[in-house]
């Protein structure tokens, strides 16, 4: 399997080529990310309901990939790989996050040894940009994106906190404006958990489920789903389950709100020319299941649910627009594909490949690999898409002659038969970063 390759150059000299040079203006990039949302619960993505009109409106004057997907399900190493253009197995950022209700107490009282954070030898996207003249900055929900896991490494600026979308919607107009009036190109990343469990939305969002059901109660009260699916029988699983579908219509919810705060930010960049003065990037870093395979949420799992995100690039002046690809094609891509719009340096090997060539016309398919370490068996599930098939491998069972071709080399390349785990150095969380965790649903006791 080729990687596409360059130059490597460690941090500290990529830090040194970019003293002194500034690219030219009208090359800044916003990348949006919607923690959690699944492609096919977008108007983009061919959802009956109407959760993303803004969304939608924006997709009409972008390149739309409509067979986009994450190379892990869970957040901390699906962005590791849009910030780094590594695999997971790569990069070594995984969730702090666990199912194990002992390494959940191990981690809720100091001991991270079952975590690992990003792989310091690895340049990533803010720092590349930096390094060229770019400004970086980023707003986000924290959790299992807090800058010392190695998310921020390059960002000038770093703000974490939970907190509703609207409030991050104005924390990202106010460093938008902050970043145009300094004069130089800009790199912002802006996320935001608004859709992840547990579903909360505002009353005048919850459009779709029953106001007094005893899933909405026990939402409201801000315990996770799975702690009132804990007390349920194996049945209510089921996508058409009535829980399923108060689940999913909370979900949609949330959808709704975090569209119409998204809207809000969109007609004021439309206003004041910042939405033509950047590519602007809206992707998700993962998705979520509601029983389709007998499973919920989003751990340690690869089906079509799990991993199908929404991704779209909007170029200045709407150029492309009403383009959409149906090549398959990763999140991972989006590392080459940004560097290569920005007409900025790459250093290092990547496994990404960029995507300008697919958005002018050009470019051929090629497999799409996805990863996760399940815990807390500590071993290694591999999903591959090419074409229109699906095939998921557990190399610790071995690989046979029923595996593609493909994915076994990818699994041998990456080492994963002998059930590895990434090489990044062990996490270290404040007890409230850990409690803040807790109350997403990451650490479960």
């Amino acid at each position: 399997m080729q990687k596409a390759t360059m130059r490597f150059l460690p941090v500290a000299a990529l830090l040194a080529v970019g003293c002194g040079s500034r690219p030219e203006a009208g090359k800044s990039v916003l990348l949006i990310s919607l923690d959690t949302l699944r492609a096919d619960h977008t108007g983009l993505g061919g959802y009956e309901r109407d959760t993303t009109p803004h969304l939608d409106a924006l997709a009409k004057r972008s390149v739309v990939f409509t067979r986009a997907y994450a190379q892990a399900p869970e957040t901390a190493p699906s962005h590791g790989s849009v910030f780094t253009g590594r695999y997971p197995s790569t990069h070594g950022l995984e969730n702090v996050g666990t199912l194990e209700p002992a390494h959940a107490e191990e981690i809720l009282a100091g001991n991270y040894e079952h975590v690992q954070t990003l792989d310091p030898q690895l340049p990533t996207l803010a720092e590349i940009l930096v390094a060229a003249g770019w400004t970086a900055e980023a707003v986000t929900g924290g959790g299992e994106l807090l800058p010392h896991l190695g998310v921020g490494r390059g960002f000038q600026r770093y703000f974490a906190r939970r907190w509703p979308v609207d409030q991050a919607v104005d924390e990202g107009r106010s460093t938008l404006a902050r970043l145009r009036e300094a004069g130089a190109p800009w790199f912002l990343f802006w996320h935001t958990y608004e859709i992840h469990s547990p579903y909360m939305p505002p009353a005048e969002w919850d459009l779709w489920s029953a106001a007094d059901s005893e899933l909405s109660a026990w939402v409201r009260t801000g315990r996770a789903p799975k702690e009132l699916l804990d007390t349920r029988e194996p049945y209510e699983m089921s996508a058409d389950s009535e829980v399923m579908v108060q689940m999913r219509d909370l979900y949609d919810g949330g959808i709704s709100f975090t569209d119409h705060e998204l809207g809000r930010w969109l007609d004021e960049m439309e206003a004041s020319g910042a939405l033509d003065e950047c590519v602007l990037v809206v992707m998700s870093d993962h998705g979520e299941e509601f029983g389709e395979h007998g499973g919920i949420l989003h751990d340690g799992r690869l089906q079509e649910e799990h991993l199908a995100v929404p991704l779209l690039v909007h170029l200045p002046g709407d150029r492309l627009g009403g383009t959409r690809i149906e090549t398959p094609v990763g999140l991972i891509d989006l590392f080459p594909t940004l560097l290569d719009l920005v007409d900025a340096p790459a250093a290092a090997p990547y496994d990404g490949r960029s995507l300008v060539g697919l958005m002018e016309g050009a470019g051929a398919a090629r497999p799409v690999f996805s990863e996760v370490r399940w815990r807390p068996r500590e071993i290694w599930k591999v999903a591959m898409r090419e074409g229109g098939a699906l095939e998921i491998v557990e190399p610790f069972r071995g690989l046979d002659e029923s595996v593609p071709a493909p994915l076994g080399a990818f699994v041998v390349e990456q080492g994963l038969a002998d059930n590895a785990r990434p090489k990044g150095p062990p996490a270290v969380l404040t007890q409230q970063e850990a409690l803040e965790l807790e109350a997403l649903g990451y650490l479960n006791r």
